[in-house]
């Protein structure tokens, strides 16, 4: 029954607050403060270590949940719009639309409210 809840309230407020990443190109580019060109270099998990250590210590045999938010820190080779950097860490899955395969390549624009958007490019 827990699990249900849990599923119910991260779908629900999920659905509404990624509304905002359904924009046109247009709008997408004029409202980024950054656009970077580059390859994914590493993924990490977000959260997994700390809910697999919480399942152990009680004693008792509990499923685990693997996050759909995962971090992925990007190698940056162009610089299309804003200020010019190496490497840029950036969350995907779930809301931040978007997500990317180790040694892929990307186009990722920055929001001023931190947000970010993940294209895979060809």
């Amino acid at each position: 029954m827990r699990i249900f809840i849990l599923f119910f309230a991260m779908t629900s407020s999920t659905a509404f607050a990624c509304s905002i990443y359904n924009i046109s190109d247009e709008e997408r580019y004029n409202t980024s403060k950054a656009i970077y060109i580059g390859y994914v270099t590493a993924i990490h998990a977000t959260d997994f270590e700390e809910i697999r250590k919480e399942s152990t210590t009680k004693g008792i045999l509990e499923t685990v949940i693997i996050p759909e938010e995962f971090k992925l820190r990007i190698l940056i080779k162009e610089t299309v719009k804003g200020k010019k950097r190496k490497t840029v860490e950036v969350a995907a899955g779930l809301c931040n639309s978007g997500n990317a395969e180790l040694k892929e390549k990307v186009k990722i624009y920055l929001y001023r409210n931190g947000a970010s958007y993940i294209e895979a490019l060809q």
